[in-house]
């Protein structure tokens, strides 16, 4: 359960939001065409609930995207998504599956890493979570193979993103 979680952790890309419409911009870095496209996303039914619910009970957001800051910071700003830090791909020397960020993330507010929780629908999320020694979730409604990243070891597994409110008491 996430009651005694301080820090919640998510992946962007296919884990709070469906961008899977952006995927040949993304692929080709095309993120100021992207801009023009946000609306040809959509967040995954019960992520904005959870996100509210947890900003409501003092639990603090990360958003950890192997995507650029500015991008990431328009898709969440698009969707009226609230979040505590963002890190993206220029944040980090090293990408996941190294947990840099993870680490950045739990020093930047202080939080043992057993207090936090990570959401994550690609392998490399969950291998760099565990690594970190956070608690992970694999998140099955995004695009990679489930056989492998349920072959990472993730903690927990869940198969729909309106779960993630159940889990966490909202």
């Amino acid at each position: 359960m996430v009651v005694d979680k301080e820090l919640v952790i998510f992946d962007l890309d296919q884990t709070l939001v469906d961008t899977s419409t952006l995927e040949v911009l993304r692929k080709n870095r095309q993120w100021r065409e992207i801009a023009s496209h946000l609306d040809q996303t959509m967040v995954y039914p019960g992520i904005k609930h959870t996100v509210d619910c947890l900003k409501s009970r003092g639990i603090k957001i990360a958003v950890f995207t192997s995507s650029p800051k500015s991008y990431a910071r328009g898709v969440l700003e698009h969707h009226d998504l609230h979040y505590d830090l963002l890190l993206g791909y220029h944040d980090v020397n090293m990408k996941k599956p190294s947990p840099e960020g993870f680490y950045k993330i739990l020093e930047h507010f202080n939080i043992d890493s057993k207090k936090a929780i990570s959401f994550g629908d690609q392998h490399t999320d969950i291998l760099a979570s565990n690594e970190a020694k956070i608690q992970s979730v694999a998140c099955l409604w995004g695009n990679e193979d489930n056989d492998k990243l349920i072959d990472s070891k993730p903690n927990l597994i869940l198969d729909q993103s309106i779960k993630i409110s159940s889990m966490i008491g909202c």
